[in-house]
């Protein structure tokens, strides 16, 4: 409809995602054979920039009109 999608700062940013599954699978590993007192980072190699989610977003919009 043309409007406008407002974004913070320059939308360069990156972020790492993860499937929702794939963190509770983590979340269950740690919890059954992690160590007390130990630190686990929960991540993937899958990272994106704030623009690149939005375009990706707008090519699948335009494609359900």
């Amino acid at each position: 409809n043309g409007q406008k999608c407002p974004i913070q700062g320059s939308g360069q940013s990156r972020r790492n995602f993860i499937f929702t599954e794939d963190v509770c699978r983590a979340l269950d590993i740690v919890l059954l054979k992690g160590q007390i007192n130990k630190i686990y980072n929960i991540g993937s190699t899958f990272e994106y920039s704030v623009l690149d989610i939005l375009n990706y977003l707008i090519i699948k919009f335009l494609n359900l009109i």
